[in-house]
């Protein structure tokens, strides 16, 4: 069995390299023979990272090759298609799965968060092609809901969960070296943020700083895609002087996970930083500015501030909230059935493997 995965993958993405990081422990778990292939923006790193094959995402004569050579394609999960950042993301993902089609390579949609989708093109396109899917699976209710409304009625749609929800964090040996790498001594109490660029984002900061100033923990900042959010990282830095820690580099997905675990709290927009936070029980608020974030966050039972709805006050008593006996209890039995839905993702693909 030689199976081909099609993701954003290479681009340094933390979210976009956990759900790999779960997608082929969890392909390895159950089809310990298969070849793996991925294809990748840096097919060197991601070979070397997760020791598998990989071929050049960009180069249409290498994926043509590996969807020839491939059993099956697996494509996600993440928010894939869709037209938000641009049209070429979707336009590039349906072009493989036309490819596919060419190639004669049956392929699955693998916990995807879809949309949204303005153009009515790209709608009618993302239906022609995932008519012909051996499965579906997405990430959230709204997904299969707005696949059903642009005309995608065969295979079922299942709705799952992101697979990022299975990585696990390192040991604790590895715990006290990432914490070393950090400044911060072993047992000493920190909040962590993952934040990102976004419209907004500068009439929310201020409310943030101030909060932090008023607490007594060391504030870790977590660029969840190092380059992008670097600099919102040093702004924080300047703002609260000698209270940042940060990382010097990426960090492994995993790597990730295990310093949310350890967090007091965390305040995050990036969405994997919060299924990390559900993962771990980790007290967490949201700063929604997709609609992936309340998906996810309102199934598990996190609280979600909108941007523009942000004051300190707000922030303290989302906080206060979370940091509740009740709600951590809420979450982590919520978690059980979250991560129940994410491993049917494997199921289903098993499913089609047996076909």
């Amino acid at each position: 069995m030689r199976i081909l995965i099609s993701g954003y993958h290479g681009f340094g993405n933390t979210g976009d390299e956990a759900v790999l990081l779960a997608t082929v422990e969890g392909l390895r778990q159950r089809l310990p023979e298969a070849e793996i292939v991925v294809l990748s923006a840096d097919p060197q790193a991601t070979a070397a990272e997760y020791q598998v094959e990989a071929a050049e995402r960009w180069q249409h004569r290498a994926i043509w090759q590996e969807l020839r050579r491939a059993d099956l394609l697996v494509q996600g999960g993440g928010s894939l298609i869709q037209d938000v950042t641009s049209r070429h993301s979707a336009l590039y993902y349906l072009g493989i799965l036309h490819l596919a089609r060419m190639a004669r390579t049956p392929y699955m949609i693998f916990a995807q968060g879809i949309g949204p989708l303005r153009s009515n093109f790209l709608r009618g396109l993302t239906a022609r092609n995932l008519n012909r899917a051996r499965a579906i699976t997405v990430r959230d209710a709204g997904s299969a809901e707005m696949l059903r409304e642009w005309g995608v009625h065969r295979p079922p749609i299942t709705v799952t969960a992101d697979p990022g929800l299975l990585v696990q964090p390192a040991g604790e040996e590895r715990r006290r070296e990432l914490l070393r790498s950090l400044d911060l001594a072993p047992e000493q109490p920190y909040m962590a943020l993952a934040l990102r660029e976004w419209p907004g984002l500068a009439g929310f900061l201020p409310h943030l700083v101030d909060l932090l100033r008023a607490r007594d923990e060391a504030v870790l900042v977590l660029p969840f895609q190092f380059e992008e959010d670097l600099p919102l990282a040093l702004e924080l830095s300047r703002a609260l002087p000698n209270r940042v820690h940060l990382p010097q580099t990426s960090l492994h997905p995993a790597d990730y996970a295990t310093v949310i675990k350890g967090a007091r709290a965390l305040i995050a927009m990036r969405l994997h930083a919060m299924i990390f936070a559900a993962s771990h029980s980790t007290p967490a608020v949201a700063l929604a500015y997709d609609p992936k974030v309340d998906a996810f966050c309102h199934s598990a039972g996190q609280p979600v501030l909108q941007l523009h709805e942000v004051t300190r006050e707000r922030l303290e008593e989302c906080l206060a909230q979370c940091l509740m006996e009740e709600a951590r209890q809420r979450c982590q039995e919520r978690f059980a059935d979250l991560r129940a839905a994410a491993l049917r993702n494997f199921d289903i693909l098993m499913q089609v493997v047996g076909h």
